[in-house]
C-alpha cells in the first residue's frame, strides 16, 4: 500500500468562486484570460467546407482581467437566479471549449447551481439521457444547431424549462437581467454553498451501459486542482499561460481550468482542433497539456 500526505486542505466554507473574488480584490488588473473574437451565430456545417479563397487573418486575443471576469461571473450568476433557478438545481452546458464555457461554469457555481457538462458531439439520445437523469432545469448551448437538438428531445426532459444560446446573446440577456436583480438574492444563494455542496455532475462514457453521473462537490474539484498547483509550482509560475483545447466536458480539462484560475495564470480556449496550429502560433502558451494516444 502506498500513501502520500495531502499537500492542502479545503475549508468547509470554501467554494470554487472564492478565488475569483479574491483575485478581483487583490490583483484586479491581472489578466486571467485572453479570449478569441466573439463568434457569430453558426449555421449547420456543410458536408464539405468550401476551399478558402484568401488566407484567414490571425486570431487577435482580447485580455480579460480578474476584475472584469468577476464582474461578469457575478452578474451572470444573478441573471440565472433572476430566472427563478435556485441553489442546488442543475443546468446543462453543451458547447465546445471556449471562454463562455468557463464563464458559465463559474457563474453557475457562484449562484449555487450545478453544472452538467454535455459533449458538443453528443447524439440526441445521449443528451436526452443526461439532461433527464440529472433533472436539469435549464441548459446553455453554444449554437442554434445545438438548440435544435435540445428542442428535438425536450419532451423527454420534463424538468427542463430554460434554454439559452451563447451565439444568440443568451448570456448577454442573462447578464442584463442580473444587473437589475436584487443583490440580496445572490448573497442568500451564496450563503447556501460550501465545500460539500454539489458543483457538477459529469457523465461517464457509458461503456457498460447508459452513462452514469459522477457527483463532484466544490471540495472535490478544489482539492485536486489546488494540490496540482502546490505540488507542481514550476508549471504555474506567474508568467505561465495555458491554451485549453481538450473538451471542458471532460474532468481532466475541468481540473486544469480550476487550477489555472486558482493560480491566476493566463488561459485561452481553442474550440476547434483544426485551428490549433494557428492558435498556438498566436496565443504562444507556455503550458500545453494533451492526452497521448
Amino acid at each position: 500500500q502506498i500513501a502520500s500526505p495531502a499537500v492542502t486542505s479545503v475549508r468547509d466554507d470554501a467554494t470554487l468562486t472564492d478565488v475569483v473574488r479574491r483575485h478581483a480584490t487583490d490583483r484586479p488588473d491581472a489578466v486571467l484570460f485572453r479570449r478569441r473574437p466573439v463568434t457569430p451565430a453558426r449555421t449547420p456545417r456543410p458536408a464539405a467546407p468550401p476551399a478558402p479563397t484568401t488566407q484567414a487573418a490571425p486570431t487577435v486575443w482580447t485580455p480579460v482581467t480578474a476584475a472584469e471576469f468577476f464582474a461578469h461571473v457575478e452578474t451572470l450568476a444573478a441573471g440565472f437566479l433572476a430566472t427563478g433557478l435556485r441553489p442546488g438545481q442543475r443546468v446543462g452546458l453543451l458547447s465546445r471549449t471556449r471562454y463562455e464555457w468557463t464563464l458559465t461554469d463559474y457563474a453557475l457555481w457562484h449562484a449555487g447551481l450545478v453544472t452538467v457538462p454535455i459533449y458538443e458531439t453528443s447524439a440526441p439520445d445521449q443528451a436526452a439521457w443526461i439532461l433527464a437523469d440529472s433533472q436539469c432545469a435549464g441548459v446553455v448551448v453554444e449554437s442554434r444547431e445545438h438548440a435544435s437538438l435540445i428542442r428535438l428531445i425536450r419532451d423527454q426532459v420534463p424538468d427542463l424549462h430554460h434554454l439559452w444560446i451563447i451565439e444568440d446573446g443568451g448570456l448577454d440577456d442573462l447578464e442584463t437581467a442580473g444587473t437589475t436583480a436584487v443583490g440580496a438574492t445572490l448573497e442568500q444563494a451564496r450563503a447556501c454553498v460550501g465545500a460539500s455542496s454539489l458543483a457538477s455532475i459529469i457523465y461517464t462514457s457509458g461503456t457498460t451501459g447508459r452513462p452514469k453521473g459522477c457527483a463532484l462537490t466544490h471540495r472535490n474539484l478544489l482539492f485536486g486542482s489546488i494540490s496540482a498547483v502546490e505540488s507542481l509550482p514550476a508549471l504555474f509560475e506567474p508568467d505561465t499561460s495555458a491554451l485549453l483545447f481538450l473538451p471542458l466536458a471532460h474532468v481532466l480539462a475541468r481540473e486544469i481550468q480550476v487550477a489555472a484560475v486558482h493560480a491566476a495564470i493566463e488561459v485561452g480556449h481553442c474550440p476547434d482542433t483544426h485551428s490549433l496550429q494557428d492558435d498556438l502560433a498566436t496565443f504562444k502558451p507556455t503550458l500545453l497539456l494533451a492526452v497521448p494516444y
